[in-house]
């Protein structure tokens, strides 16, 4: 009768032993599960942030490109302007132009300054 019971014995054993390996098993896929989950959240969220980022430096540069055409245009339009004005000043005054003090030190006769 032991005989019989022997394997029994050993076949609850391990069903056993598969039962605490399974449930083992599955905890840690849990937690696995759990933890890529919070990876995907976290993948979605630095995506937002170097859409935002890369948004921000396109308005950026957008903003720059606008500021160096207006800085041009507005250049262009200063220089224009005093030669119409160093013109009216000779029409006027029958006399050229006196030398204009520039404001870094130099003296400029109504020649074209680089930017």
């Amino acid at each position: 009768m032991e005989t019989t019971f022997a394997p029994a014995g050993l076949a609850v054993f391990l069903l056993i032993v598969c039962l605490i390996t399974r449930e083992s098993t599955e905890a840690k896929l849990r937690s696995m599960r759990m933890e890529l989950m919070g990876l995907r959240s976290k993948e979605r969220t630095l995506e937002e942030q170097v859409k935002a980022v890369q948004k921000t430096e396109s308005q950026i540069r957008e903003g720059m490109m606008r500021m160096s055409r207006t800085e041009k245009t507005t250049g262009h339009v200063v220089i224009d302007l005093f030669r119409k004005l160093t013109t009216l000043y000779e029409f006027i005054r029958q006399e050229p132009m006196p030398p204009v003090p520039d404001p870094d030190g130099a003296v400029s006769r109504g020649e074209e300054v680089a930017a």
